[in-house]
């Protein structure tokens, strides 16, 4: 399992306003200038990716995981870009299928002290690896 836990940024973007989008080799994009919108999240976020063989077909499951105050629509169809500590950034989702599914977990605790952060889980499952921005 590849764990990546030096996440300090992550946006959102419709699944619908992500066009432009070229592939540039194995594993790398190029992005055009959208209005990504960031969240507001408790850093680092976690991220990790594993990968499966079934067969001949891979498969590349993604799991992001962070808190936020922020209110996310888990129906929506969201693209998420994530910012590392070293400078490169990720990309989880397209403009179509498969979608990244989103679970919001909400938190009311009993004790004053304790985190009241909704923690957001975000799953991707894709035969596309998932990709870098490239420079």
């Amino acid at each position: 399992m590849n764990s990546l836990k030096n996440i300090i940024a992550v946006y959102k973007l419709k699944a619908s306003e992500l066009i432009g989008v070229k592939s540039k080799g194995m594993g790398l994009i190029s992005v055009p200038s959208l209005a990504w919108d960031r969240i507001n999240i408790q850093t680092p976020a976690r991220m990790s990716i594993n990968t499966k063989v079934d067969g001949k077909n891979t498969l590349y499951t993604a799991q992001l995981t962070f808190r936020t105050c922020e209110e996310l629509d888990d129906r929506e169809h969201l693209v998420f870009m994530v910012q590392l500590a070293n400078g490169k950034w990720m990309v989880l989702g397209t403009q179509k299928r498969p979608y990244c599914v989103v679970q919001v977990q909400q938190t009311m605790p009993d004790n004053m002290s304790d985190s009241q952060l909704n923690e957001v889980t975000v799953t991707l499952t894709s035969p596309q690896r998932i990709p870098y921005i490239a420079d």
